[in-house]
């Protein structure tokens, strides 16, 4: 039964580490056009 929960519990965080990769590598890519706001980051950080 625990190995069961463990494999659960690793699709919940790797599906959004995925997410967050993919996008920084988007960034990564588009850095001519994009510009870095530490307010911004802080604000996705903590958004509530």
């Amino acid at each position: 039964m625990f190995q069961h929960i463990t494999v659960l519990f690793s699709f919940v965080f790797a599906i959004p580490l995925t997410h967050m990769l993919f996008c920084v590598s988007k960034l990564i890519l588009a850095r001519d056009r994009v510009r870095f706001s530490g307010l911004h980051a802080l604000w996705c950080k903590f958004p509530r």
